[in-house]
């Protein structure tokens, strides 16, 4: 759909374009805004490794993000209404961006949280901002399609975050890099060596084990593995599935240090020793640059190569026992996206300014499609927002109901861009680029659902005015997708679940153009408020979601399947109090013809 208004107007033909590029500017922030946001939990296997972090660590350090993003939500708001979306965007960008440099440079987990706390907070003003700027520039009637093209820049900018950052953890990790196995690489002495003397597991690593510890087996000093065997206790020698943290022994037994240094050695001689494991099935999971080494018959390989393939097999086989090798990739990553913000921060500031009429290449045609016949957006309209209407949002029953769904959206949602990564690799033994490449589906799913979502909320609205076209994808649709996270448990396959989650993740972007649209519709002068607001109780419900998450995974006995369960029941929640939105009631009543759209006339 075209950004402008679609009835004919002739002294509209000479109109400058530059809102177009308004829009995509706004939505390369958006890119910018969730491939910072969403990297850290693509990373968070490596950063946990590298950090010597516990799954509930990892689980506050994203949680804290949705926190201070969810507190800051209505004050930067306030703050681009007051002092106008091209400057505030721009301090966000920045400052945000700088403290994504800091993550990446983090040395301990209180380091880690405060970064994180920061950049959330900066990053609240984002979406805020962007709508307001959508508001000023794009006529009413092309809103939903123009709020979907900034959304799916978010989205777009998630599905690259996945991507990217697994593509680049393992780019920046050069085949010279050490492959040595050292003391200070075990994370878990007692599931190292349980791991090593079980090697037939049920778990994820039963296809690579086997081949592995037969060939591992050969390299340790002649009567060291029996003697390993004998020195620990039945219920590590024939302990629990491999992954499992050593906590779920039923032994609390802890190895003698030289234990580990035989196994250690022994590892080292694998890596070092040319591998003749051949017959690598195809479903075992392994990272493209193991897959790429296979490809080379043994005889040409380098010894590099040996060395790296060897190393990424014990990965394979013992997961989660030792630090893996691209581990080293996860900082120059980070970095990478943190200066790429602060570019994207000069951009915004050269090209966009705060009102058409304020754009020295924007004509008087232009500002009048704009317009539209508003009263309220003219010169002299700029920068005058009044304080936050605290009374008027606590005392309406349409702007709980939007709090209330987003909240029990997000709930659900969040596991997404914070979690699946870690399920992808604990449930499955997914490798870092196929995690990857499954994390980002459900995000191309919903850049494809918000473009369509945006397009038919637009058309909805025209037909049938603004209660049911907006309020269809406020309510209703929520249940779809509650049905599909309900189903995940049952799917048994990673990519049974994968397609599962991108087709709930195509339905609730369906959603979003519809919950900026309400903010739009009925916020009046106070749009960045309300959007805030209702972002503010969305991401108090993302803040809960990891911690809710890893509390269940690690103390239900359904783990994972109680995850979707719960997020299932949230959706749910979403959908009874999304139905009760009305887009036609305003905040408050404004002396202004652009936020009312009524049914065409039959």
């Amino acid at each position: 759909m075209s950004l402008m208004n679609d009835a004919p107007a002739p002294t509209w033909s000479g109109a400058t374009r530059v809102r177009y590029g308004i829009v995509a500017v706004a939505t390369l922030a958006a890119v910018l805004l969730y491939l910072e946001r969403i990297c850290l939990a693509m990373a968070g296997t490596y950063i946990r490794e590298d950090l010597r972090l516990s799954m509930s660590q990892l689980g506050v350090a994203l949680s804290v993000f949705f926190w201070a993003y969810a507190i800051g939500q209505v004050p930067t708001g306030w703050f681009s209404d007051r002092y106008g979306p091209r400057r505030m965007m721009v301090v966000y960008l920045v400052v945000w961006s700088i403290f994504g440099i800091v993550i990446a440079m983090a040395t301990n987990f209180w380091m880690l949280v405060a970064a994180r706390l920061a950049l959330g907070l900066f990053q609240a003003g984002a979406y805020p901002t962007l709508a307001i700027l959508v508001k000023r520039w794009v006529p009413v009637e092309s809103r939903g399609t123009a709020n979907s093209i900034v959304a799916f820049g978010g989205r777009f900018g998630g599905t690259a975050a996945n991507l990217l950052t697994a593509f680049l953890i393992v780019w920046f990790v050069p085949l010279s890099a050490p492959t040595e196995i050292r003391e200070a690489d075990v994370l878990d002495p007692t599931a190292l060596v349980r791991d090593i003397l079980n090697p037939n597991p049920d778990g994820p690593a039963k296809a690579i084990r086997p081949l592995v510890s037969e060939h591992l087996t050969a390299d340790f000093p002649p009567g060291a593995f029996d003697a390993i065997r004998a020195e620990a206790p039945p219920a590590v020698a024939s302990g629990p599935v491999a992954g499992q943290p050593a906590s779920a022994s039923a032994a609390p037994w802890i190895p003698k240090p030289e234990t580990v240094q035989v196994v250690l050695g022994a590892m080292n001689r694998f890596i070092e020793t040319p591998s003749d494991i051949e017959a690598i099935p195809q479903d075992v999971p392994l990272s493209s640059d193991a897959r790429a080494i296979l490809d080379v018959t043994p005889r040409s390989r380098t010894d590099e190569q040996s060395r790296r393939l060897n190393r990424l097999l014990l990965e394979r086989a013992y997961p989660g026992d030792f630090v893996q090798l691209h581990v080293q990739g996860w900082r120059p990553t980070l970095l990478l996206f943190g200066f790429a913000g602060i570019a994207v921060g000069a951009i915004f500031w050269i090209f966009v300014r705060d009102w058409p009429w304020e754009h020295p290449g924007v004509n008087e045609e232009e500002i009048e499609l704009i317009r539209g016949g508003n009263p309220a957006a003219q010169p002299g309209a700029a920068n005058k927002a009044p304080p936050v209407p605290w009374g008027l949002l606590m005392a309406s029953p349409n702007v709980w109901y939007s709090s209330v769904m987003q909240f029990g959206v997000n709930v659900g949602w969040t596991f997404i861009i914070t979690l699946m990564p870690e399920y992808l690799a604990q449930q499955f033994n997914v490798p870092i680029e196929q995690r990857g490449l499954m994390t980002s589906m459900p995000l191309i799913g919903g850049c494809a659902g918000m473009l369509l979502g945006g397009w038919l909320t637009d058309r909805l609205t025209r037909q049938f005015g603004l209660r049911w076209g907006r309020g269809v994808f406020l309510g209703p649709s929520k249940l779809v997708g509650a049905a599909l996270i309900f189903l995940c448990p049952f799917l048994g396959t990673a990519w049974g679940v994968t397609w599962a989650l991108t087709v709930f993740a195509f339905t609730t972007d369906m959603g979003i153009p519809a919950t900026w649209g309400f903010a739009q519709d009925t916020g009046g002068k106070h749009v960045g408020s309300v959007l805030g607001w209702g972002n503010m109780w969305g991401n108090i419900g993302a803040g809960l979601a990891p911690l809710i998450a890893v509390q269940i995974r690690e103390n239900w006995s359904y783990g994972w399947d109680a995850v979707f369960f719960v997020n299932a029941g949230a959706f749910v929640l979403a959908a009874v109090f999304g139905s009760w939105i009305d887009c036609r009631i305003p905040l408050e009543p404004e002396p202004t013809t652009d936020e009312t759209l009524e049914p065409e006339a039959a």
